[in-house]
């Protein structure tokens, strides 16, 4: 429900569908045809925890654009009534 509030209200973020067997993918369009992204759960945490023990700078135009996404979705959040972790 929230994918589609943030949707709706102009912040791209991928719809995830889930499998018989608990698996999650999203769809992407390219030219060239449709294509189905599998998610594993484990991989953002893995690649924040790779970014902070190998000390790589992300720039701060990354941070302001995270930061601004970030308070997009509390925003839309919160004026719609909808509470996640």
């Amino acid at each position: 429900m929230i994918i589609l509030f943030f949707r709706t209200n102009g912040i791209n973020v991928p719809l995830f569908y889930k499998t018989k067997d608990n698996k999650y993918y999203t769809q992407y369009d390219f030219d060239d045809g449709t294509y189905l992204i599998w998610c594993e759960e484990k991989l953002p945490y893995e690649s924040m925890d790779k970014v902070n023990k190998e000390n790589i700078s992300l720039s701060s135009e990354f941070y302001s654009m995270m930061g601004s996404l970030v308070g997009r979705m509390h925003s839309v959040s919160k004026n719609n009534k909808i509470s996640y972790p």
